[in-house]
């Protein structure tokens, strides 16, 4: 949520109305008698808010001191960031007087003391009097509907705003985010697309890609985030954003570029890293393990990156230094077993399989590897015991059959003369 109303924060951070604070001449103005006039064109001349402030506070407890007086004092006070006291004001000159700019300003000066659903109910009044015409409060009510989850009325509220200001493009920017929020995506990237060829601000782009994701439309979200990108200088969650598009379509190299070019990466190259070793891609999986920063993180995955591309010995060094401070990592243990293994390292690869069977989950891929170990360094005898114990515990026709001529093969050798 933090994220959307940052996006429009530009539109609700106005300062308040100054003087009588009237946004247009269809909008109720607080009358003025000749004194308050006086005083406030006095208080004006002065342009020291606290010389103003003092005296425009000595005259509002005059008989002839009204609404004016008490609002522009909320005005200083809000000015030199007194919010409570500002609100004070304003609730004050709206006993005397209900008139558009003090509701809309009572309105600013109680979000900014975060009473929003207070804040919410001046800006209704102030937007009433105002014929449901006034942008900035009409704006102000869709932030505060997108901040409470309701978008379709936040939807609502900027489709009003666009009535009146209809070549604005930070209006034009809310609309097009806030029909993706509702799940409209095809009309979002319609809105936003049409209002990038309308103004050629990059950032409609980043939502009609956003969009287009959301719909399953990975080519189209990738030709945005192109255009978006030749455009403007791509930030770091645009990288991660086009490296993912890329990814998601098997385009895997260009994915890892993007990933090396944002800092703080390393977690998206190792993901590209694997999603290339699943693919059978080991040159793109070993470029993007090189780019890793973090040196564990890259041992791990480069040593996998060789094991799979069977560059053993490569392999075996890597992996053998990630596993020296890292020797719970159970994957890195199951893949160095079988670089072992590959190396004719028999002993050293079932000790591997011997520390594999401490995860639950790899037991069976424990006891498998300690029963080739064995055969392969001609222990018969456990390797039936491992053969027995595979089929007591994950019984097969292939185990039984593997173990009786285990079993035929021991005895045979036990017969035979040494």
């Amino acid at each position: 949520m933090k994220y959307l109303l940052c996006i429009i924060a530009a539109l609700f951070t106005l300062p308040p109305c100054f003087g009588q604070g009237v946004v247009g001449e269809l909008l109720e103005k607080p009358t003025m008698n000749k004194y308050e006039a006086e005083i406030i064109s006095e208080a004006q001349k002065l342009n020291d808010d606290k010389k103003a402030y003092a005296l425009l506070s000595e005259h509002s407890s005059k008989s002839w001191a009204g609404a004016p007086l008490l609002f522009n004092l909320g005005n200083i006070s809000y000015k030199g960031g007194r919010y409570s006291e500002a609100e004070q004001h304003y609730k004050k000159a709206l006993e005397k007087q209900k008139f558009f700019a003090c509701y809309k300003n009572l309105g600013y000066a109680l979000a900014a003391q975060s009473k929003l659903p207070e804040a919410r109910r001046a800006f209704l009044k102030a937007l009433a009097i105002s014929g449901n015409s006034d942008v900035q409060c009409l704006m102000w009510l869709a932030d505060n509907s997108a901040g409470n989850g309701d978008y379709t009325a936040a939807l609502a509220m900027c489709a009003q705003a666009l009535i009146y200001q209809p070549d604005n493009a930070d209006l034009m920017y809310a609309q097009s985010l806030f029909l993706s929020k509702t799940g409209m995506f095809s009309s979002a990237i319609s809105a936003a697309f049409a209002a990038f060829e309308k103004t050629g601000q990059s950032r409609f782009l980043k939502i009609c890609a956003m969009c287009a994701v959301e719909l399953g439309d990975k080519p189209g979200a990738l030709s945005y985030m192109e255009m978006f990108g030749a455009l403007d200088t791509l930030e770091r969650s645009d990288l991660f954003l086009m490296g993912d598009l890329y990814l998601s379509i098997g385009a895997r190299a260009k994915a890892v570029d993007l990933y090396a070019r944002a800092p703080f990466s390393d977690t998206k190259l190792a993901n590209a890293a694997f999603a290339s070793l699943n693919a059978g891609d080991f040159q793109t999986a070993r470029i993007a393990a090189s780019k890793i920063a973090d040196e564990p993180l890259r041992l791990r995955v480069s040593g996998l990156a060789a094991a799979r591309a069977s560059k053993n010995w490569e392999a075996k060094e890597k992996l053998e230094s990630y596993l020296k401070k890292n020797k719970t990592d159970m994957l890195v243990t199951a893949e160095l077993a079988e670089v072992y293994f590959s190396l004719k390292d028999y002993v050293s690869s079932a000790a591997m399989f011997a520390r594999l069977r401490a995860d639950p989950s790899r037991e069976k891929t424990a006891l498998y590897g300690l029963l080739r170990s064995a055969v392969a360094r001609k222990s018969y005898a456990q390797a039936v015991a491992y053969a027995e114990e595979i089929a007591q515990k994950y019984p097969s026709r292939e185990i039984e059959k593997v173990g009786k001529k285990l079993r035929e093969y021991a005895d045979e050798m036990e017969k035979s003369p040494r």
